[in-house]
């Protein structure tokens, strides 16, 4: 005899009803604010924090200050991860250790 509880239980997974809803980003995204436009999408957080030092190391902190992080799940909705002054800093800690020292002391002199 089966329990009527194990059952329904059973039907739920089946249904996909007991998934987490859990979403996974599918893409992270580099937008400036002051312009609005799309430095670009990338397929992981790490290839964004290369393209933030990238942007740093080219056109200096105070231009990559103006930009914001956000990540796109599958559900297409947009989730701001870091923008200024910390995402400059976030992207120079998870550098290369010579490009984080560099990049960090030329911020700290920017903000100071």
């Amino acid at each position: 005899m089966r329990h009527p509880r194990r059952q329904r239980l059973n039907r739920l997974r089946a249904k996909g009803a007991l998934r987490s809803e859990r979403v996974v980003p599918v893409s992270f995204e580099l937008w400036n604010t002051s312009t609005r436009n799309l430095h670009g999408s990338y397929a992981s957080r790490s290839e964004a924090m290369e393209a933030i030092r990238a942007i740093a190391g080219t056109h200096g902190s105070e231009f990559a200050r103006e930009c914001v992080l956000a990540a796109e799940d599958a559900r297409g909705e947009t989730t701001r991860l870091a923008a200024g002054a910390e995402l400059v800093q976030m992207a120079c800690q998870e550098g290369p250790a010579g490009a984080a020292t560099q990049e960090t002391a030329g911020t700290q002199a920017d903000v100071a």
